[in-house]
């Protein structure tokens, strides 16, 4: 008989330089402390015990394959070692998805609303999308950005578009990893809008923070409606996206509002393209100018960003700098920013 059960491994302290050994046990709420450093993480058994996807006696394993509790929990462990402390999961209404430091650690928060109405598998994705940005960015590395090229002022009203660079190009990365774990991860998070959501609300997206707070408020109630499903929620996530960009891009600069109109079709291309078209459809129905001329440089950026990842299936430093620099030249960008690699903060 073996050792450890299937749903046990042994893994290295994730602390820097701690001799520690921790078993991940997939069906414990959370691991069993390291009996050196003391750090622990909660396990995706922690956030199913409080979705009802299943009968309670269908076990973690039933709800979800195996491989999401491994990858998940093996994504906790490797943000706890980032972070050099515990990392836990937390319910909250206040937002979607959000990682708030602690005294103690790392704080996933996780809207279980959300999670009881669209099933445990969009949450995990959303969550999952959340700690692959961290994830694919160790601390011990210096970052790369955007910066302003001297002579190039008259763009300075674009540099915050640009900043949004540094998320988009993440996401061949992070979407392409999602789909490796489970292929229904991506599949509930396409279904459900979520990558719109992100849009409406978040780190992915261009409101001011007022908006984007009354986003993630309306989002939550249209999913915690009863009768709430994809095919009613999805639409109304879209139309208001379409509705909000009208309202916020229609009085900017012609350069900023086609690029921020191409970063938004971009965007969905690469996370959700089946809703490219209609988000299209929608933007040109609000009377916003210029869609058609930022979706055919959407298209192209996609195109091209995609390219790159399948040349460079890994994340690294030197792929990401080549996304950047392309997104740049797709949007006409590249002789008023550069990429640059930041110092460390």
């Amino acid at each position: 008989m073996p050792v450890i059960a299937t749903a046990e491994r042994v893994v290295k302290c994730p602390t820097s330089h701690c001799p520690g050994w921790i078993t991940v046990d997939d069906d414990r709420p959370q691991t069993v402390p390291c009996r050196y450093c003391r750090v622990t993480v909660n396990t995706l058994t922690y956030l199913l015990e409080g979705v009802p996807d299943a009968p309670d006696d269908a076990g973690a394993e039933g709800r979800l394959p195996h491989a999401v509790h491994e990858a998940f929990n093996g994504l906790l462990m490797q943000v706890a070692g980032m972070t050099r402390g515990n990392v836990y999961l937390r319910p909250s209404e206040r937002v979607l998805v959000g990682l708030v430091p602690g005294t103690r650690g790392l704080i996933v928060e996780y809207n279980l609303a959300l999670a009881r109405q669209t099933g445990a598998a969009t949450m995990v994705a959303l969550i999952l999308h959340s700690l692959l940005h961290l994830a694919i960015h160790p601390r011990e590395e210096r970052p790369l950005g955007l910066t302003l090229r001297a002579g190039a002022r008259d763009k300075e009203s674009l540099q915050n578009a640009a900043n949004y660079l540094g998320i988009l190009a993440d996401h061949p990365w992070i979407e392409a990893r999602i789909a490796e774990i489970d292929p229904a991860l991506t599949a509930a998070e396409q279904t459900w809008g979520l990558p719109l959501a992100g849009m409406l609300t978040g780190t992915e997206t261009f409101f001011p923070p007022y908006m984007a707070e009354r986003n993630r408020r309306w989002i939550a109630e249209q999913f915690g409606q009863p009768e709430a499903d994809a095919e009613t929620v999805t639409p109304a996530l879209l139309a208001r996206l379409a509705t909000l960009s009208h309202r916020f891009f229609a009085g900017q600069r012609e350069d900023l509002r086609r690029t921020l109109t191409t970063l938004q079709l971009t965007d969905l291309g690469l996370r959700n393209p089946d809703r490219v078209a209609a988000y299209q459809a929608a933007l040109e129905a609000t009377g916003l100018s210029g869609v058609a001329a930022a979706a055919t440089t959407a298209t192209r950026m996609v195109a091209e960003l995609q390219e790159i990842y399948a040349t460079s299936p890994t994340f690294d430093t030197t792929a990401n700098r080549r996304v950047l620099d392309a997104a740049l030249k797709a949007l006409g960008l590249h002789t008023a920013f550069e990429v640059q690699t930041l110092k460390s903060g």
